[in-house]
């Protein structure tokens, strides 16, 4: 038999950033309980509002499976004596574990013969497991903040009001604090605040959508954005997408409902996403755009209590929004009295880092290193450098410096170059140089935005290890992380002939004075932390990794060439001798493992058929990859190596690589050596895995 478990912690409001953490544990912790307590289950679904937490497990098993448990005793010859007659170790044994000697077995062990038991361990019942188990999943749930409201000494994120738990229709009696679990629920704060009795687990669902509760997240997302598609055209409109902001207000309500606000058109003179920033930051509310995409005087916001009092929370959020547009337009205002270029200046006061100086003497070496990209690029020198100039300059104007709009840093620098006259591309750039700001963000579109956001974050990257700001674990406060992911991307995406090394150097040098190790050993592990994020990226692409290990041990010139290498090197694994000229090459790698010898093998040395073979085919496949290294084209010259299978095989069939005589063996790994260099101008083919 089984019967449906369901679990409701109500609670004070939850803030909505809390909620989908918290329901991913509850999910696998108790997940751990069932598979640890050996409880059948068909499913466990885990649900949230901000007023309570909800646990239902599908189909559990009334009680533990029973097991049978071998327990062992005494060795035969001390239990029993040689008539056969059970001695006191026997007796003592079986009387310990309440059976009778007749009950025991003589089992055969590497240690010889032993007295054992079958014991038969009747399960617990999934009553007695939860009532204990379930509190302590509970308080072991991790949250950003946690508090305690009464004497009794547990904490959780908010005051736990009521706990209801059911175990088809019986009541878990779970104690948590001062509180015990029963059998009552409460619907919407408003709308269906009275207690209800809550008979079954089925019983409970309906219960819950008659009080005006929609516990699924996902349905209560669907209808929120919904909702909103549809208000947006009621005022031929078009909502714009904000999938974060629907994200965060699913779990702001537990029944929502869509009313719709105004603001002064004037306040549309404001740029865009000043706007949408004042309506999103704290009053979560959606703007909308006509059918030109500007944005209209309106504002649509999801409320979960009764429409009745939609009057009142409009003009609330109308009055609130109203303040905060006029603070935005004042400070606009003032910001654009002068040019953002005179406001360079002012960054000297602003201080990047202790050791690292000010946030200009960092515009200063963006500038420097941009030019350096920029010759390698064909980019327009005259435009990198102004956008270098400027972009940092907003950080010292009154909008960013609100904390609210701290977060349009860069576009702020935008609209306001748009609005000095400044090109229209080296404006962008001062935007997109702050880009990618997370892992799925989209990439600078200008030339003179990528190069500087390049030079941006190799500079971070750099001077934080160059002063001791190295990554660690979970700690990594400059986000260097992802900066050098980045970089990697804009390169990938960009294609740039420039080498990660050459890009660290070119910022070393201009930040050396500042470190507090050797420039080399910096440069060092700039180098290898840059090529973790690349071996990231290329695994998150698809490509296996003994692939991306294999191409990266290689001296590959570009991320770029890098993912054409590795590319080649996926494809060929399909190839029918692959397996076969990858083993044959380990064995070639294995033997000089230990052996610094030169490449070139003289002819004249050469005893067996075999040596001359492989030569002679090492040379032919040489000279038909020449051009193919030089354009890269990987896919051919691997085809090329698949020509040097056979003569490897026989080689290693037929002659013995370390012979006595040290000249035919000397020759005999020089010739080796030179077919590793062959294979690893496209990768370290040793590295791969074969299964």
């Amino acid at each position: 038999m089984s019967q449906d478990l369901l679990l409701e912690v109500g609670t004070e409001e939850i803030p909505a950033g809390y909620l989908p953490p918290a329901l991913a544990q509850l999910h696998e912790r108790i997940k751990a309980v069932l598979q640890s307590e050996r409880l059948a289950y068909a499913d466990i679904c885990t649900f949230a509002t901000p007023r309570r937490i909800v646990l239902h497990v599908a189909k559990v098993a009334e009680k533990q499976e029973d097991i049978v448990q071998e327990i062992q005793g005494p060795a035969k010859r001390v239990a029993f004596d040689d008539a056969g007659q059970p001695t006191k170790a026997a007796i003592g044994f079986a009387k310990g574990k309440g059976v009778t000697v007749e009950d025991l077995e003589i089992k055969e062990t590497e240690k010889g013969e032993y007295v054992t038991l079958q014991q038969k361990i009747s399960g617990k019942t999934t009553l007695e497991i939860m009532t204990h188990a379930l509190p302590e999943v509970l308080l072991n749930l991790n949250f950003p903040k946690t508090m305690r409201w009464d004497d009794s000494g547990i904490t959780f994120t908010r005051p736990i009001r009521w706990l209801m738990c059911l175990f088809g229709e019986t009541v878990v009696p779970l104690k948590l604090g001062r509180l015990t679990a029963g059998n009552i629920t409460y619907g919407h704060r408003f709308m269906s605040p009275e207690p209800k009795t809550i008979e079954n687990v089925d019983y409970y669902w309906a219960v819950m959508k008659e009080s005006y509760v929609i516990l699924n997240p996902k349905e209560r997302r669907h209808r929120i954005h919904k909702m909103l598609d549809e208000a947006a055209e009621r005022h031929q409109g078009k909502l714009v997408p904000n999938e974060d902001l629907i994200d965060t207000v699913t779990y702001l309500v537990e029944f929502p409902s869509v009313v719709t606000g105004k603001f002064d058109p004037k306040f549309l003179n404001l740029p865009d996403k000043i706007i949408i920033a004042a309506l999103d930051e704290h009053q979560k509310c959606f703007a909308v755009t006509d059918e030109h995409g500007k944005l209209k005087p309106l504002f649509l916001n999801i409320i979960g209590s009764n429409p009745e009092y939609k009057s009142r929370v409009i003009a609330g959020n109308e009055r609130v929004l109203a303040a905060r547009l006029e603070d935005a337009n004042f400070f606009f205002t003032e910001d654009t009295k002068t040019p953002l270029a005179t406001k360079v200046e002012r960054l000297k006061g602003v201080t990047f880092q202790a050791d690292l100086g000010s946030v200009y003497e960092k515009m200063e070496r963006i500038q420097s290193l941009g030019q350096t990209i920029a010759e390698r690029c064909d980019a327009n020198p005259e435009w990198v450098s102004r956008a270098a100039l400027l972009c940092k300059a907003d950080l010292v104007t009154l909008m960013v410096g609100e904390k609210e709009y701290a977060k349009l840093q860069g576009y702020i620098g935008m609209e306001y170059a748009l609005k000095d006259g400044e090109n229209p591309v080296v404006a962008k750039a001062i935007n997109e140089h702050y880009m990618p700001r997370f892992a799925d963000d989209t990439l600078p579109e200008t030339l003179p935005g990528a190069i500087i956001s390049i030079a941006d974050k190799i500079d971070t990257i750099v001077g934080c290890f160059g002063v001791g700001l190295v990554p660690s674990g979970s700690q990594d406060p400059y986000a260097l992380r992802r900066q050098a992911t980045g970089v990697i991307r804009i390169l990938l995406d960009r294609e740039f002939e420039i080498r990660l090394s050459d890009l660290v150097q070119w910022a070393s040098t201009l930040l050396h004075p500042k470190f507090k190790a050797k420039a080399d050993t910096v440069q060092a592990q700039v180098i290898d932390f840059l090529q973790q994020r690349l071996e990231t990226i290329l695994t998150n692409l698809g490509f296996a990794y003994d692939e991306v290990d294999a191409t990266l041990a290689s001296d590959f010139n570009t991320v770029h060439d890098a993912l054409k290498r590795v590319r080649a090197v996926s494809e060929f694994r399909q190839h029918p001798d692959f397996e076969a000229l990858i083993t044959g090459f380990k064995r070639v790698v294995n033997i000089l493992k230990n052996a610094e010898v030169a490449n070139n093998p003289d002819e004249n040395l050469f005893t067996e058929e075999s040596e001359r073979r492989l030569f002679k085919a090492l040379v032919a496949v040489e000279k038909n990859i020449g051009n193919l290294v030089k354009t890269k084209d990987y896919p051919q010259i691997l085809k090329q190596l698949v020509m040097l299978r056979t003569p490897i095989d026989t080689l290693f069939d037929e002659v013995m690589v370390m012979a006595e005589d040290e000249a035919v063996r000397e020759n005999r790994l020089r010739l080796l050596a030179r077919v590793r260099q062959v294979f690893t101008q496209v990768a370290d083919f040793s590295r791969i895995v074969i299964s």
